[in-house]
């Protein structure tokens, strides 16, 4: 049994070994069907295409993905090749909607507050969204959301996407999709952008071509916009003259978390035992990283308390100043791109980090965006 893994996915020689009999390693964009002419099972993140080009006279029987979107795989040809696939849904959902309250706090009114005036529109609600509409409603935040596969899978709670463009918050979680009844491919685009108020805050941090970038470029130019973008339309090739335009920008890492990478590896190592039909060896490893315990001022305001306890975990603005840095100071932004997220420091998520509140009002809000408290009243 040979197992050949992207070099960004932590833990899966701890994981796999037990159960393969030599595991690899390989960079994940540039994998080539050479590669894996006598590999058995091959696990990946989403900066791999896996299709009949890759996997073409192989003997491979087995491919993960430890990531929630599958439009890198070619699903059917898998089906067709009677190739057992698995990924991992909901693995990082906790690290983006970490994220998204980061870039919330430093691009939006929630910066005020006024924050829970606020209309967040949650365009997409899977395991992200779903997520993201539960912090926020139990912070007292209003969603509306906007998801027309379920419902019109009789599902309830949806709105039109028109509602969800109309609001304060515009946060992008759909899979891309390029056909069926809602394909997602450049969902947002000329129309959409000119039904977008003044002032509106977007955050895309699920797949870069849902957002038409051209059009973008076009309602920037005749309209005030605040966008945070985490994906992009031709990764890693981004488009540079966009990125100089926005407010918050980072090379596709909000479901980077430690966590998150973590999980995601470990959803894999559970399908591929269930493929075996082998027992699990090893259970979920607990990271050794700590986050020490933070004290939160009693006279802070709750969105105050709120801004400190994220800081302490996670700079958003840390990450937008070493991308826009590494962009400037090189002739090659695709290496740049794929080298801030090979070399990505550890971050750790909201529920890893332990607060001491002494304060009711700050420990609601809190709780209610994913932190541990210690109430000390």
């Amino acid at each position: 049994m040979i197992i050949l893994a992207d070099e960004n996915m932590p833990w899966v020689s701890e994981l796999f070994s037990p159960h393969a009999d030599e595991i690899r390693f390989a960079n994940g964009r540039t994998l080539t069907n050479d590669q894996l002419k006598n590999v058995d099972a091959l696990l990946v993140r989403s900066v791999t295409q896996v299709n009949k080009g890759l996997l073409h006279d192989t003997r491979i029987k087995f491919v993960g993905t430890a990531t929630i979107g599958t439009d890198h795989i070619d699903v059917d040809y898998l089906s067709h090749q009677g190739i057992y696939f698995a990924s991992s849904p909901g693995c990082n959902a906790g690290s983006v909607v970490d994220y998204v309250v980061a870039a919330m706090l430093e691009a939006s009114p929630l910066l005020n507050e006024d924050w829970q005036k606020l209309t967040v529109g949650i365009i997409g609600v899977g395991n992200v969204g779903g997520q993201l509409h539960e912090r926020l409603s139990a912070m007292g935040v209003s969603t509306v959301l906007n998801d027309p596969v379920r419902q019109d899978a009789g599902e309830t709670g949806f709105s039109e996407l028109s509602e969800a463009l109309a609001c304060d918050v515009i946060c992008l979680h759909t899979p891309l999709t390029f056909d069926g009844d809602h394909p997602t491919f450049k969902l947002l685009s000329d129309k959409e952008f000119q039904e977008i108020r003044p002032g509106t805050l977007m955050i895309n941090a699920g797949r870069g071509g849902v957002v038409d970038e051209a059009a973008l470029n076009r309602a920037l130019k005749t309209k005030d916009l605040k966008v945070v973008m985490d994906v992009w339309e031709e990764e890693p090739d981004i488009n540079t003259h966009l990125l100089s335009q926005l407010d918050l920008v980072t090379p596709h890492i909000a479901g980077y978390s430690l966590d998150a990478k973590l999980k995601g590896t470990f959803m894999q190592y559970q399908a591929f035992c269930n493929w075996l039909s082998e027992s699990q060896i090893n259970s979920l490893p607990e990271i050794q990283s700590k986050v020490s315990m933070l004290t939160i001022d009693s006279e802070l305001s709750p969105i105050e308390a709120l801004r400190k306890s994220v800081c302490n975990v996670y700079s958003i603005k840390d990450d937008d100043r070493n991308f826009r840095s590494a962009v400037k100071a090189s002739d090659n932004v695709a290496r740049e791109f794929d080298l801030l997220r090979k070399h990505y420091p550890n971050r750790r998520e909201f529920s890893s980090q332990t607060l001491k509140v002494y304060n009711n009002k700050q420990a609601q809000l809190l709780s209610a965006v994913g932190f541990n408290l210690v109430l000390e009243v």
